[in-house]
């Protein structure tokens, strides 16, 4: 059963609380990577890696490595 966005959990906090708390912490976690300020981000699946040869200074960070993002339990991937 979905749980009512204004809902709160046994946190006391609402669903909505804590995704905006998730995209935080692993926003925080990205920006302690840089100092740069990136105005957009690139998530790149299987086959799009290559993508990022061609930028300057690209910054690499393992998708499994960004908390709360979850991971592909496919071979591979």
């Amino acid at each position: 059963m979905r749980q009512n966005k204004n809902e709160k959990t046994i946190s006391g906090q609402t669903p909505d609380t804590m995704m905006l708390e998730r995209i935080q912490e692993a926003t925080d976690f990205l920006l302690a990577r840089t100092r740069i300020k990136p105005k957009i981000g690139m998530i790149l699946g299987t086959g799009l890696g290559e993508i990022t040869d061609r930028m300057k200074s690209p910054i690499r960070v393992p998708y499994h490595a960004i908390p709360h993002f979850p991971y592909s339990t496919i071979q591979g991937h």
